[in-house]
């Protein structure tokens, strides 16, 4: 019985459906033949049979083409110019899976052509065929593509307009559900934590701080998260702030557990978000790809969608906090973003901080004399006043060393960079005409 769950538990989980269903295709496209028998040139025939199929949505215009550039194909002539799979999309959604399908069959180690042995899925044929679509795509102007950003104002736009949908429904039940929704997106976005990571969220493991401070948190489980150990964080109150902030989520969530616990949810046992089955309290989680299709069905009912998801509270939400005072590492912390790389990725530092370039001369830089490799010797090119200005023990020892790795001096310089904005001494580290990006809300 345990044997039979565990398996069955393993079929529904999203990766594992997907892989089966590329497996299901490929077998359908190789018509019975044995993976044994597959050639590279076969895997680079499915795969572009697929980048060409007509479900991608990524239009490629070849260079010659005078539309490129654009997002339709109105007008285009050209044969090769249509809509295909993105690289990334094509990468990771079919290629990968191929090679997992083969190593899974005992087909492992790179291909062998003399001996017709091996993965047929690592072959210099579709490495080269892959470096091709990449290229195409990188010519034709095409690159990966980020969740559009959801910032405060449209947050608290969203919140009022579901307030006011709640108010204006008669059924308890509806309301409770609508509070259920306010809950959870005021909490993806200032917690930027991924729709998957929110309906895991057991019941029990939320605390309310004594006073009406807000809650604490324990994440066990996520996409990041799968070392058996919890990330436990707090959420504190903001109504002395609402006036500034618009909303408070600590206060969002308390309201929606009070009316589901007033129509009979126990939040004794199972998840913090449900649904809703009959009138009770349904056993498992949410499933995070119906949290977009709830999102995106408010946002189009409000007529204010612009192809946000939920993924867009995530950088939102982080991008918003440290404008409004937060540190990089509060904010890395909540997000659990263990490298202040991918923090920038989701904050988008330099297009929000400097739209309109970056001036190292200003930072006291040697432009002229310095190249990209000697970013690990960054802190000996910037002036001693400057290196002042991180009154920590650890910048103030790397000062004095004048050494420290890239990753210390992204997030050193990123922290130090949004300080300089939120105390409006930006004139004196940006270049000219740098578009202003508001005040901080409190210190």
């Amino acid at each position: 019985m345990r044997k039979a769950y565990i398996l069955q538990r393993r079929g529904e989980e999203k990766g594992v459906v997907q892989k089966e269903r590329v497996a299901k295709a490929f077998n359908k496209w190789l018509e019975g033949k044995p993976l044994t028998n597959v050639t590279p040139e076969e895997v680079v025939d499915f795969l572009i049979f697929k980048e060409m199929e007509g479900k991608g949505r990524t239009v490629v215009h070849r260079e010659t083409c005078p539309r490129l550039g654009t997002t339709d194909l109105k007008g285009c002539k050209i044969q090769e110019c249509g809509t295909r799979h993105a690289y990334d999309s094509l990468r990771s959604g079919y290629f990968e899976k191929i090679k997992s399908l083969f190593e899974e069959g005992g087909m492992g180690g790179r291909w062998n052509p003399q001996r017709h042995e091996g993965n047929p899925a690592k072959s210099l044929e579709v490495e080269n065929y892959l470096s091709f679509v990449k290229k195409e795509q990188g010519l034709a102007g095409i690159t990966p593509k980020q969740a559009k950003v959801i910032l405060r104002g449209k947050v608290r736009q969203l919140i009022q307009m579901l307030k006011l949908l709640r108010d204006s429904q008669i059924n308890a039940m509806n309301k409770m559900l609508t509070s259920r929704d306010i809950a959870i997106f005021s909490l993806a976005f200032c917690t930027s934590k991924r729709g998957d990571d929110l309906v895991k969220i057991v019941a029990n493991n939320v605390m309310r701080i004594p006073n009406k401070g807000g809650l604490v948190f324990n994440f066990t489980w996520g996409k990041t998260l799968r070392n058996g150990k919890g990330h436990m964080f707090g959420l504190e109150c903001t109504c002395q702030f609402l006036e500034e902030k618009g909303f408070c989520a600590s206060c969002e969530v308390d309201n929606y557990v009070k009316e589901a616990e007033d129509l009979g949810w126990d939040f004794n046992k199972g998840y913090l978000f449900s649904e809703n089955n009959h009138g009770t309290k349904n056993a498992g989680p949410m499933k995070a790809a119906k949290l977009t299709r709830i999102l995106v069905g408010y946002l189009k009912k409000f007529d204010i969608f612009d192809k946000e998801t939920m993924q867009s509270f995530r950088s939102g939400g982080a991008i918003c906090a440290i404008l409004e005072g937060e540190s990089l590492e509060e904010v890395m912390y909540r997000a659990y973003w263990k490298s202040p790389k991918t923090a920038v990725y989701y904050t988008k530092v330099l297009e929000v901080m400097c739209p309109r370039g970056f001036s190292w001369e200003k930072m006291g830089v040697d432009v002229k004399n310095t190249d990209y490799n000697k970013l690990d010797a960054m802190p000996a090119l910037f002036k001693e006043d400057f290196w002042r200005a991180f009154k920590t023990q650890q910048s103030e020892k790397i000062a004095g060393r004048r050494v420290c790795n890239s990753n210390f001096i992204l997030q050193v310089l990123t922290k130090h960079l949004y300080n300089v904005l939120l105390s409006g001494k930006k004139k004196e580290f940006f270049a000219p005409k740098t578009a202003s990006t508001g005040k901080r809300s409190r210190v």
